[in-house]
């Protein structure tokens, strides 16, 4: 028999799939059932049953029920079930059970604040396993929670040589947990690891600038890396990380303030980041933009940076123009950027008048010629005045494949409304048409006129299908008008303005196989198909102050007659 088709492999592969179905479902009954009655499948059932843990308790309790007990839980949280510890010393025969199961787990989790281990348990378990606990280990996720006592100092019994996937959750950087960080590149071997997550919970203790360095020393040990996400880093690190090969997915959550990257520096470095993806990083867009030379020459699909506090229109605009100068404008498929831009700006590039997609559609083009998903806007909770408008027009004209935008706009300026309505009104359209785009969010976004903006939209984004506006149910009466409004721009106007369109293409379609008197005025009069939108350009405009449907009917205060369902949002 072929060495592909030997029984045990086939008996190996059956338990797999079973394994990975009903891990879908979180079951795992008929792999326990089929462990015990089939002698057969006894072995590879069990080695897929002790396949993923999500705890070290399946583990304790293959010992005998008077070996160990569990706790009720607290109630204090809602992940807490409880805790379960020893009650007696462990025995040989116990280490050979646990041994005889544990060599089997791949991956597991270890969380302080759900399934909770008693100290005694990890202190016993050290006395017969010095070395590994879980030797053939792949993956581990050690959750040491901020709430509960740390157990960081007990992470040595279950990082082996052959991990290839680490994520640890510590309460604070000091001198002890940076000590266990330092040791790390011993203890795992420097080609195995690809996956790493270090992450801090900073709330509950500030992170001493003076142990940052540990971070960064490790880095540059592991050079099959793909993963890298970091709580905390300083600029060293991005230095030591810009040098790894593999390097697919870089994610910072803070970077230290203290230093800053020399420019010598990052001249040296002949080809930083060979790899890299996607980078997220939380900073901000001055600093951002004295970064951007470390990302010159990578193929990066996606850069998504975020500043808490606000900033100006320059450091905008200096951060835009960098990463059209550094980044290759072919890769670019996503640009994300979390920033409130205060004092508002008139518009993300200056507007004079209808010359405003002819001067900028170029550059845009140039930058950005495959972006797919590009986003502007301020944290959450944070104000943001938000860009006109006429913002949208030189994305519109130079983003030939943008498909989700993600924009706070400023949709109230009737200064803006004015300029495009001339501008409409001399050349019967914008000079633009961006089919590709279908879903726009426009976050607490304020709005006047809704069927002005949803005509303005039809025309620039003819295939717009979703429109996405946030209201968490507060009290505030301008955000839930704003949000009723948007509604009925994205489910009312807009499939009515494409259905209105569809007719007449129709129409005009088939005006050679129904030609009469008739026809011919009807087409004579509806020659222009921007004449149907003549109310909605004109000044008879329905008031906003009277929220009005397009069929004429009032709609009731809390806007019930328009679906709020959010899954139609972003139904990709």
């Amino acid at each position: 028999m072929h060495q592909c088709l030997a029984i045990p492999d086939i008996q190996r592969l059956i338990c797999e799939i079973l394994r990975t179905e009903l891990s879908l479902r979180g079951r795992s009954g008929p792999l326990f059932t089929l462990a015990l009655t089939c002698r057969a499948f006894t072995e590879p059932a069990l080695d897929n049953l002790y396949y993923e843990l999500e705890s070290l308790w399946p583990l304790i309790k293959c010992l005998p029920h008077d070996a160990w007990t569990v706790t009720a839980p607290t109630g204090l949280s809602i992940l807490d079930r409880g805790t379960i510890s020893l009650r007696r010393a462990l025995s040989s025969a116990d280490a050979a059970t646990i041994q005889k199961y544990s060599q089997r787990v791949r991956v597991i989790e270890i969380d302080s604040e759900g399934h909770r281990v008693d100290e005694g348990v990890f202190h016993a378990l050290g006395f017969f396993f010095p070395e590994y606990l879980l030797p053939n280990l792949k993956r581990l996720w050690f959750y040491d929670s901020p709430s509960r006592p740390p157990i960081f100092q007990y992470i040595r019994l279950f990082i082996c040589p052959g991990l290839t996937s680490l994520r640890i959750n510590l309460q604070g950087l000091d001198a002890q947990t940076g000590s266990l960080v330092n040791s790390l590149p011993s203890l795992i071997t420097p080609s195995a690891l690809r996956d790493f997550h270090l992450l801090f919970s900073l709330r509950k203790k500030a992170f001493g600038h003076a142990h940052l360095h540990c971070i960064s020393s490790c880095i540059g040990t592991w050079h099959n890396l793909r993963n890298l996400r970091l709580t905390v880093a300083d600029y060293d690190a991005i230095l030591q990380a810009s040098r790894l090969p593999h390097l697919h997915r870089l994610m910072v959550a803070n970077l230290d303030k203290q230093h800053y990257i020399d420019q010598q520096e990052i001249e040296l470095i002949p080809k930083p980041f060979p790899a890299l993806r996607c980078l997220t990083i939380n900073i901000s867009l001055d600093k951002g933009t004295r970064l951007l030379p470390l990302l010159r020459g990578c193929k990066l699909q996606e850069l998504k940076i975020a500043q808490r506090g606000p900033t100006d229109n320059s450091s905008l605009s200096d951060f835009l123009a960098g990463v059209g100068k550094y980044l290759k404008p072919d890769s670019l498929q996503t640009l994300w950027i979390n920033a409130p831009i205060n004092p508002p700006r008139r518009s993300l590039v200056r507007s004079n008048g209808c010359t405003l997609p002819t001067i900028f559609k170029a550059p845009i083009k140039t930058s950005w010629p495959n972006l797919r998903t590009l986003c502007i806007a301020a944290h959450d909770g944070l104000a943001c005045e938000g860009t006109n408008l006429s913002s949208l027009l030189p994305f519109a004209s130079g983003l030939p494949r943008l498909r989700r935008l993600k924009m706070d706009l400023n949709a109230w300026c009737p200064l803006d409304r004015v300029e495009l309505f001339d501008m409409y009104r001399r050349s019967r359209d914008f000079g633009v048409c961006n089919s590709p785009l279908k879903y726009l969010d426009v976050r607490w976004s304020k709005i006047s006129h809704k069927e002005f903006v949803a005509a303005f939209l039809s025309e620039a984004f003819p295939n717009l299908l979703h429109i996405r506006s946030l209201y968490l149910g507060t009290d505030d009466g301008d955000e839930r008008r704003n949000h009723r409004r948007w509604q009925t721009v994205g489910q009312v106007l807009l499939p009515l303005l494409r259905m209105t369109k569809r007719k007449e293409q129709r129409r005009l379609t088939h005006r050679d196989d129904a030609m009469d008197v008739e026809g011919d005025e009807e087409m004579e009069e509806d020659k222009d198909g921007a004449d149907r939108l003549a109310p909605f350009w004109s000044g008879r405009i329905v008031d906003d102050d009277e929220d009005v449907s397009s069929d004429g009917n009032h709609t009731d205060e809390d806007g019930s007659d328009f679906s709020t369902d959010e899954e139609s949002d972003y139904g990709e």
